[in-house]
């Protein structure tokens, strides 16, 4: 499986998760105000949905769960193989941006909510994260040498090493300071925490984990799982199809899920508008 073909899973699977919170529940809500309604029992069950409504918004909040593990995975893989790390992060930065208004009219019904902001602020702290294990604690080689980043990163893991990358000249590729590491994650973690931004302090650690396992795929499989599982009771699935990742791109889709991420939320916001009440 390449890389094309996880993208359009988790595309599809955050479209199943967005629908259930856009859509679903709030429509749910209102059909079952409107029964009670009709039998003069209008009380506080009629915020709750009706059986049919609840089975359909848990289904589809079940298949959600397998799209963030798989675009950090994704994120994981862009940032090392990307020339440009600081354009990779300003891309982010700005479709978070323009991505706002849209989470905002989808999810809460309102253009303007400061409660809770989308997921690309969340992976581009994620890669602010990796950017600061990288830079200030990067894995070196026992007897020299640098095996953590850059391209030899990249094509180490995409040869399916199982192990840590060594250096050329056959050292053992020796992990940075823990203490750095768990500092780095932890400003991440608290950042989302206080831009309130989706998947908050789990999203962070899955992205920093996925990052400092890249050359144990065992490992990095195992502590995504138990990470991921935080978040959302279906997210150590999405490592199902993770695991049968080939390490070929594929078919590049270049832009298409940054701008897929904004239209599918505004369309679910201008349908929310006509259909919710």
């Amino acid at each position: 499986m390449d890389g094309r073909a996880l993208k359009i899973i988790a595309l599809a699977a955050m479209v199943c998760d967005h629908t259930a919170i856009a859509l679903v529940e709030p429509l749910g809500q209102v059909s079952q105000a409107v029964q009670a309604a009709s039998v003069s029992q209008m009380t506080a069950s009629a915020e709750l949905m009706s059986a049919g409504w609840l089975a359909v918004y848990v289904l589809l909040r079940l298949a959600g769960g397998l799209a963030f593990p798989i675009f950090a995975f994704l994120l994981v893989e862009g940032f090392l193989h990307t020339r440009d790390r600081k354009r990779y992060l300003a891309k982010l930065c700005v479709f978070a941006l323009i991505s706002e208004i849209p989470f905002d009219l989808a999810l809460f019904g309102t253009p303007f909510y400061r409660g809770y902001q989308n997921v690309f602020f969340t992976l581009a702290i994620g890669v602010a994260v990796m950017m600061g294990l990288e830079k200030m604690g990067p894995e070196r080689t026992a007897g020299g040498g640098n095996a953590g980043t850059g391209s030899h990163a990249g094509t180490e893991h995409h040869a399916g090493a199982g192990v840590r990358a060594e250096a050329e000249g056959g050292g053992r590729a020796v992990p940075a300071p823990a203490i750095v590491s768990v500092a780095v994650t932890a400003i991440g973690c608290l950042l989302t925490a206080l831009l309130h931004s989706d998947f908050g302090w789990s999203g962070i650690l899955l992205i920093a984990v996925l990052y400092m396992f890249r050359f144990d795929r065992a490992r990095q499989m195992l502590f995504g799982c138990v990470v991921s599982l935080t978040a959302k009771v279906t997210g150590p699935f999405a490592f199902i199809p993770i695991r049968m990742y080939n390490g070929e791109r594929g078919r590049q889709m270049k832009l298409l899920f940054y701008w897929f991420y904004p239209a599918h939320l505004l369309a679910l916001g201008i349908l929310r508008r006509f259909l919710v009440p």
